[in-house]
């Protein structure tokens, strides 16, 4: 396949942060119409290795095999070296709020209106600060992404505690930021005032020797999600 993962220079960045730039990967053969797949890298990654993982565990060949298109958001300082995402401040927990979470949402819009992609099938994954970002995308933008699948990553909202610039939360690290399904179902619901439509599938994957992301971050990630889907944890 000739496909490769490819820069995007203009995809429409409005009042977000210069730092987070777009790539993407159009398969050979794509889907009449292509879902999209947002692939979102860990802390201090970066565009290519998170391509590069995907490589290995098999989902740049099932892109090729079932014609879906890849969207690969990257996030820098402003020196170039890869940080993590902003998943904790005021603006990336607001919808359309000038965040990190608001550039990734208008990648979407792009990629919908310049390849002809399916809204309804649009999915998001990541590992470590890339499933804090899946879990923030499903809260902001329910009605833009259809499922999500999350490694290491913490409930949506957990970030913020300690942490008003979005740099990092000791407290959610720890596993210190513990709520109620209900709460953390609430803060959910906060996060996309007044959205009464039906909210993505997720999936949560978390190792239970994570020294840095604390394990109890995906106790309270089941309690936050079967909440909001209305399942028993």
């Amino acid at each position: 396949a000739a496909a490769t993962l490819q820069p995007v220079s203009v995809w429409g960045a409005s009042g977000v942060p210069s730092t987070v730039s777009m790539y993407l990967y159009v398969p050979d053969r794509p889907a009449s119409p292509p879902p999209i797949l947002v692939l979102v890298h860990f802390c201090g990654g970066s565009a290519a290795a998170v391509f590069g993982q995907a490589q290995g565990g098999g989902l740049v060949a099932a892109a090729d095999e079932h014609g879906f298109i890849m969207v690969v958001p990257q996030a820098q300082n402003p020196d170039g070296t890869g940080r993590c995402w902003d998943v904790g401040s005021t603006k990336a927990l607001t919808r359309d709020g000038g965040g990190d979470t608001q550039a990734i949402a208008q990648m979407v819009a792009y990629t919908l209106s310049e390849h002809g992609a399916n809204p309804d099938r649009v999915y998001v994954t990541g590992d470590s600060s890339g499933g804090m970002m899946t879990e923030a995308l499903l809260a902001l933008y329910p009605d833009v992404f259809r499922a999500g699948s999350a490694f290491a990553g913490v409930p949506a909202g957990c970030w913020a505690v300690s942490n008003p610039d979005g740099g990092w939360s000791g407290p959610c690290a720890g596993g210190d930021v513990t709520h109620t399904p209900e709460e953390w179902g609430a803060l959910v619901e906060t996060m996309s005032p007044g959205y009464a439509g039906p909210r993505p599938r997720v999936q949560l994957f978390h190792g239970d020797a994570d020294a840095t992301i604390d394990y109890a971050n995906h106790t309270e990630a089941i309690e936050q999600w079967t909440d909001v889907l209305g399942l028993s944890a």
